[in-house]
């Protein structure tokens, strides 16, 4: 490993005062942290360290905290710490342990970044995690933004050995008696990320040897093709795009006047939580006047002319209330059928029929709850809502926009455009129909 190009990471991407700037250190205690925290100290930057005990290993992780707690002690190097129950934060949150871990990690030490006034993040992200984060990018499906990996410097997250392998770290910490901790976590392939560590990057150093610094290269020309990229992206923007009033307008005649409109449309409406499906289905319904995308906190509208991206309200008034049937028709197309007079059903899940004796009103039109569960049409048990937008295959982000309809109980009576309750079914004593259409 090369100290001086440790500096010169510095130097690049902190600028020739870094010694001035103050760093708070991601520090967990395996090899890859302690090496951070030893060229902290040995080039006497400003710097704290903070960790996380995230109680998933028992003793183990009071071990490490202990074993940080005592190497700051040691060195005189100030010291932050905070324990969580990670599990009851990831099943309270519907989350993996992991990516409770990383919220609750960050949520942290930006924490103490805001409140000690710290003005650098510093984690020991490697060559080795960079080529895992691509990888992993390229798993789950990624456009060119996921392609760089992570950067050196991005907000205020320094990253000062990204250009170097977990090889390197691991020989500079042997050459240098550095102490760490191991993880026994990290052995296991049952996390994504650590089957791409153990298997699948093993796997292509053996047909190339050099692929980590491969990726590393990849991922400095997909920085500057991104430039590239954006700067076009921006430049057409300017030209289709307008903000009226906290309200995005984009004229539709893009679609006919550029190459390849669907990227161009993901790009610009990405920070709106819309993903790139939604802007295929919006370019292939883009004469279809009236008709509404959602992601988690915006509105979509196809109209004549252009595209309309507004703000969803607040969760308080994005409920709907129906006090009397009819006004139903707020949100719905409301049909009463004498159950004789059915002769038919229509196969659409837009479409839902309801045993009208069967509901009490004031009925509600809101979003899906922590704890929310219904009986699925043709079922006999209930079932967590949760559990059923798993079942469908349902992105996270998606399942916050599919309406809910709730009885005066608040039970639910429809998951709109899925699934109806089968304890509002219709049955041979049924006398009067609700058929509900969608409008959107």
């Amino acid at each position: 490993m090369n100290e001086k190009q440790f500096t010169r990471n510095f130097i690049k991407y902190i600028g020739q005062d870094f010694g001035n700037k103050k760093f708070l250190l991601a520090v967990s205690g395996g090899i890859d942290s302690m090496v951070l925290t030893h060229l902290f100290h040995k080039n006497q930057l400003n710097f704290a360290v903070a960790h996380c005990n995230f109680k998933l290993r028992k003793n183990d992780s009071d071990e490490d905290e202990k074993f940080i707690h005592d190497f700051c002690s040691k060195h005189h190097i100030p010291f932050y710490v905070k324990s969580f129950d990670t599990e009851k934060f990831a099943k309270e949150n519907r989350l993996s342990v992991q990516m409770a871990a990383r919220e609750l990690r960050y949520q942290f030490f930006f924490e103490i970044l805001e409140t000690e006034n710290f003005d650098y993040l510093a984690t020991a992200h490697h060559a080795n995690d960079q080529a895992e984060t691509i990888l992993s990018n390229l798993i789950r499906g990624t456009g060119i933004d996921g392609l760089k990996g992570m950067l050196f410097l991005q907000n205020n997250i320094f990253r000062p050995l990204l250009s170097f392998t977990k090889s390197e770290l691991t020989a500079f910490a042997k050459n240098n008696n550095i102490a760490w901790r191991e993880d026994s976590s990290n052995a296991s392939i049952k996390y994504k990320r650590n089957a791409i560590r153990h298997k699948i990057i093993p796997g292509i150093e053996k047909l190339n040897p050099a692929f980590i610094e491969n990726i590393l290269s990849f991922s400095e020309k997909m920085m500057q093709t991104q430039t590239i990229y954006f700067e076009k992206i921006t430049e057409e923007k300017k030209q289709y795009f307008k903000e009226e009033n906290k309200i995005i307008y984009i004229d539709k005649s893009f679609d006919d006047e550029l190459e390849s409109p669907t990227q161009y449309l993901f790009e610009w409406i990405k920070p709106y939580g819309f993903n790139y499906t939604q802007s295929k289905e919006i370019l292939a319904s883009i004469a279809k006047t009236g008709r509404l995308f959602y992601s988690e906190n915006y509105i979509l509208t196809i109209d004549r002319k252009q595209l309309i991206i507004s703000a969803k309200e607040n969760s308080n008034t994005n409920e709907t209330h129906f006090k009397y049937l009819n006004d139903l028709q707020k949100a719905f197309e409301v049909q009463l059928i004498d159950k004789p007079n059915l002769t038919s059903f229509h196969a659409d899940p837009k479409y839902g029929y309801f045993d009208l004796g069967k509901i009490t009103f004031p009925l509600m039109l809101r979003t899906w709850q922590a704890g929310d569960k219904f009986k699925p049409f043709g079922m006999k048990g209930f079932k967590k809502l949760s559990d059923f937008f798993v079942d469908e295959k349902i992105p996270r982000n998606d399942k916050n926009c599919i309406p809910v309809l709730t009885d005066a109980n608040d039970n639910i009576i429809w998951i709109c455009g899925f699934r109806t309750d089968d304890r509002f079914k219709i049955s041979d004593k049924t006398k009067k129909i609700l058929l509900l259409k969608m409008i959107n």
